[in-house]
């Protein structure tokens, strides 16, 4: 899989791929610095599964022990 690009000056195929990290972010109970930590743990755990991957951050610990009336 992947994104190929035709390069117009050289038109040359370049093959692209994508990895991302994913986290939720709760604007009341989150700092942006914890955010941005959980979602750069996600993007080395996509890239360790290779390429083409997402992967996602585990929830807030609070996020667990919420109830939802």
């Amino acid at each position: 899989m992947g994104v190929h690009i035709l390069h117009d000056a050289e038109g040359e195929i370049f093959h692209v791929t994508l990895s991302a990290g994913i986290a939720a972010l709760d604007p009341v109970r989150m700092e942006l610095d914890t955010w941005r930590d959980a979602a750069d743990r996600a993007l080395y755990a996509a890239k360790a599964e290779g390429r083409n991957r997402v992967a996602t951050a585990p929830p807030p610990a609070h996020a667990l022990t919420t109830r939802v009336p």
